[in-house]
């Protein structure tokens, strides 16, 4: 009876001694692990006890604060390091105890005991110094680019305006009508690039450009040019938000331009109530659409209405720059529609 129940109790006293050391063991191969973890990492990682003072140091903390664990373990964080808001207060600034200043991104959390109490605190530092000296390098060449691509937009709109005012006068120095509005036409024709560049550069955008607003500056400066004609004209602008890029929107403009011109020009002869319809939309499989529509005269058996049937041919040839295709119908009037690929 005792002696087995003596050896009963040295068998439970042999497994539980083994589970524990089995438990010691697993518990320091998980510190081991939680230590390389630490002395990997990149960030800086300190962590205190309930005084504040260095309970464990990673090496990426040596480089920090010029401190070595063995000699910070055990001080106060006081005298291992400072830690005060940067300016801008986002980021928090590191001051050594040799007076080195780094920039760090910082987070940190309590650690308490079985009972809830604290015990202390893990603090994790990422060095950022290096980073914010490229970001503020990189700030400063993004405001010298921006200052010369003002500059830039300044002369290149100069440049428009001193031809399109070299265009007026000449225009308006000679008898001929038709030679005078050829030179206004070709003055509205810079004014349109000039417009579409203006909005470029006005735009957060500056790789595309809203097409509904640079159509309706089209409208404007024909309007402007031809008078009394086009005064008459009621336009409808419908283009939506679509935006497109600088070679493209440069091209769909001009194309516009010659379809509004043709149409003000030679296309409303005796009609009473002039209308126009000036649309741009998305079609299916990926197309784009340009539309001109008039209630006027209509077309001949050739596609031509104008004095001057180059226009058509314009309109061909930067429609294929576009890799698309012109087309005129009609119906009521004359419709030109311009299809080609987003």
């Amino acid at each position: 009876g005792v002696v087995s129940r003596l050896r009963a109790r040295r068998d439970e006293l042999e497994a539980e001694i083994r589970a524990r050391k089995s438990t010691e063991r697993l518990l320091v191969l998980e510190r081991e692990r939680l230590d390389a973890t630490l002395r990997s990492i990149g960030d800086a990682v300190i962590a205190t006890d309930g005084n504040d003072r260095i309970a464990s140091f990673n090496r990426a903390a040596e480089t920090l604060t010029g401190w070595r664990e063995a000699k910070a373990i055990g001080k106060p964080l006081a005298d291992i390091c400072r830690l005060v808001a940067a300016e801008d207060g986002k980021r928090t600034i590191v001051i050594a105890s040799d007076g080195s200043r780094r920039t760090v991104i910082d987070n940190s959390c309590f650690i308490t005991d079985d009972s809830g109490r604290l015990s202390g605190f893990v603090i994790t530092l990422r060095d950022v110094t290096e980073r914010e000296g490229l970001e503020e390098e990189l700030r400063k060449r993004l405001l010298e680019k921006e200052i010369l691509s003002k500059e830039l937009n300044h002369r290149v709109r100069n440049n428009f305006q001193l031809i399109s005012s070299l265009l007026s006068i000449e225009a308006f120095s000679y008898e001929d009508e038709r030679l005078r509005l050829c030179l206004l036409e070709t003055r509205d024709k810079i004014l349109a690039i000039s417009s579409m560049h203006g909005r470029l550069y006005e735009s957060d955008d500056l790789s595309s450009v809203r097409i509904d607003g640079y159509l309706r500056d089209i409208v404007s400066l024909a309007t402007e040019s031809i008078g009394d004609r086009a005064h008459a004209v009621a336009f409808d602008v419908r283009a939506g938000g679509i935006r497109l890029s600088f070679d493209k929107v440069v091209l769909v403009g001009l194309i516009a331009n010659e379809l509004i011109y043709d149409c003000l020009k030679c296309g409303f002869a005796g009609i009473e109530e002039p209308k126009m319809g000036i649309s741009f939309e998305k079609m299916e499989g990926g197309m784009l659409r340009l539309e001109v529509a008039d209630n006027g005269a209509g077309i001949d058996s050739r596609g031509n209405r104008s004095v001057h049937p180059r226009r058509n041919q314009l309109v061909h040839l930067m429609a294929a720059q576009l890799d698309g295709t012109a087309f005129w119908e009609r119906r009521d009037g004359t419709i030109a529609r311009v299809d080609f690929p987003e």
